[in-house]
């Protein structure tokens, strides 16, 4: 018969340490239980007698189920993102066919969330002076930050963006918070930890 089977994945105890405020927390519950699901439904799927004939359908169909199951764990996640999930099919040439998915977390990734996370919170209970980020702008240190409208959907919508006079950068206003959408060297450090990342203007200021 052919065998679909999956193995579960481990996240090293250190790093689930590390990452105990109460988001976080919540992040890694529904990861685990993504991955609990996956598991079982994989085993499952591995239960059922398969015609040879129908093996890459099915294969194909489990992948897309997969996939939309991770799509929903990503409508769920409040910081830590689903890409730290890995998911593998190892498939050997074998009749019959035998086929392993592998579920395995990308530690740096995660482990880079939650530091960001923390970085979040200190600077957020910090006590500082909080000078305006617009007197300097957060990618480049640079240039100064000033206020621009863009229209969208035939003027139906309006963007509020702060743009650097200087690098370019844009910053989005979502809220209260602003941002960071637009980067002309995106191998800037600050484009690869916080591209896409929702801060209020004293978390933006350093």
């Amino acid at each position: 018969m052919n065998t679909i089977k999956a193995d579960s994945l481990k996240i090293d105890s250190e790093i689930l340490a590390n990452g105990n405020e109460e988001i976080i927390q919540e992040d890694l519950k529904n990861i685990t239980a993504f991955v609990q699901e996956i598991t079982e439904y994989v085993n499952a799927f591995g239960l059922q007698k398969i015609n040879a004939n129908d093996y890459e359908q099915f294969l194909d169909d489990l992948k897309r189920k997969i996939e939309s199951k991770k799509k929903e764990l990503e409508s769920k996640l409040q910081y830590i993102k689903s890409d730290i999930v890995v998911i593998k099919f190892e498939e050997d040439n074998s009749i019959p066919r035998n086929v392993n998915v592998i579920l395995s977390a990308d530690e740096e990734k995660l482990n880079k969330y939650i530091e960001i996370y923390k970085q979040k919170l200190t600077r957020r209970n910090t006590p500082d002076a909080f000078t305006s980020w617009l007197n300097k702008c957060p990618v480049c240190k640079k240039g100064q930050l000033s206020s621009i409208t863009r229209e969208k959907f035939l003027g139906l919508k309006t963007d509020h963006i702060l743009q650097c006079n200087y690098c370019s950068s844009e910053f989005t206003q979502k809220g209260t918070d602003y941002q960071l959408t637009k980067v002309t060297d995106e191998s800037n450090p600050v484009w690869i930890d916080y591209q896409n990342q929702k801060l209020s203007e004293r978390e933006w200021t350093k």
